[in-house]
């Protein structure tokens, strides 16, 4: 996984592939994928990745 920052102005929106834009937090490990359930666990200093996607 990698991860890019930029200085915008403006609304974001989704548009083309990308459907939805939402702001997650770990109260939404059942929302995100295997490689954003990693980064949660170093992000919140959990490491349940295995056990939140079952």
């Amino acid at each position: 996984m990698i991860g890019y920052t930029a200085d915008y102005d403006g609304e974001l929106a989704p548009a083309a592939e990308i459907e939805e834009l939402a702001w997650l937090d770990n109260s939404d490990r059942g929302r995100v994928s295997a490689a954003s359930l990693l980064v949660f666990d170093k992000l919140y200093g959990t490491n349940t990745a295995e056990e939140s996607r079952e």
